[in-house]
């Protein structure tokens, strides 16, 4: 896990109610991120340079549904950012993919679905 995703987590305007579940979380989101290779794209930006190319950032979805031992069984998501560097032709030259956060879904809205 990477400084960015330990900042998002740890962050002070977070409550320590979900700072805590967050970092409680953290062996699940590794779990996922094993076993789980379908994800969505939430968000993107993409920032252009002079010579039609740039940088595409990306905010990715994986979502599971994971049974504890010691409590209910809860939909997870882990969120994780790509940026993915594009040359004008618009070919890949890179591509990096680091974590973000992970949360429990609340349950009211899982149940509506």
């Amino acid at each position: 896990f990477t400084r960015v995703g330990w900042k998002h987590i740890t962050r002070k305007t977070r409550s320590l109610q979900r700072i805590i579940q967050s970092l409680i979380l953290l062996p699940v989101a590794k779990e996922l991120l094993e076993k789980i290779d379908n994800y969505q794209v939430v968000d993107y930006l993409f920032k252009p340079d002079g010579s039609n190319g740039g940088v595409l950032y990306q905010t990715l979805l994986i979502r599971g549904r994971v049974t504890f031992s010691f409590r209910y069984p809860a939909v997870i998501n882990v969120i994780l950012r790509r940026k993915i560097v594009v040359s004008g032709e618009g070919k890949y030259l890179e591509s990096k993919v680091w974590f973000y956060s992970v949360y429990e879904s609340r349950r009211k809205r899982e149940l509506i679905r």
